[in-house]
């Protein structure tokens, strides 16, 4: 989720998709919104996220658990100041995890320099990630918001799109939403194999 999604960094052969809500409405945009109204950087903001899966038909499972995600400090690596973001996943193996963002002109880019999400180049490629051994998923984000509706709510959002090529599976895709004045509203991760894959939807949040 986040960044790129800490789930993206840890699932080897697990990509990130999700199919397109058809109730989704296109809305060209007329603000301009700065990279922080889409990242919400700053020490003490959260979000809590409802965990669903969804079968290789698309049927919705709520999985009773959560995904939060909490900004605890910043930190300076490579000369920037970086936001240290802290999630704990309460499922039976979920594991806390770490990671490093910050706000970077009009984009937001993680430790290493990649870039999560940018509001410049709307319609290109954004960043490809090398799946080992022969594998790729090709971000991009597209130029016009969309309604989008989690139980948190609804946001008019830009969905940034990844889509992966893996040697003998087929491509799956993964859309994450954002939304200004809140950050990432939803995400999702597929098993690249087997189709199935588990969407995060934000439950609640707190930002300043």
């Amino acid at each position: 989720m986040h960044t790129h999604s800490i789930l993206v960094l840890l699932l080897v052969i697990a990509l990130v998709g999700c199919e397109k809500e058809q109730s989704e409405e296109i809305i060209s945009p007329e603000l301009s919104p700065t990279i922080h109204d889409y990242s919400q950087l700053a020490i003490g903001n959260y979000w809590v996220y409802a965990r669903y899966r969804y079968d290789s038909l698309g049927n919705e499972t709520l999985l009773g658990s959560q995904d939060s995600l909490v900004v605890m400090g910043d930190t300076v690596a490579n000369g920037q100041t970086f936001f240290v973001l802290q999630g704990t996943c309460d499922t039976p193996h979920g594991q806390p995890y770490r990671y490093y963002a910050r706000d970077s002109a009009d984009c937001v880019v993680n430790l290493d320099g990649s870039l999560i999400f940018s509001l410049s180049g709307l319609g290109e490629v954004l960043y490809v990630v090398d799946l080992p051994p022969q594998g790729t998923i090709t971000w991009s984000t597209a130029p016009d918001i969309v309604t989008h509706t989690v139980p948190a709510g609804t946001w008019m959002s830009f969905v940034t799109t990844g889509v992966t090529e893996y040697a003998g599976l087929p491509p799956r895709t993964m859309r994450r939403y954002r939304a200004a004045g809140v950050g990432l509203i939803e995400d999702d991760c597929v098993y690249l194999a087997s189709g199935v894959h588990y969407r995060h939807k934000l439950l609640r949040y707190h930002v300043q």
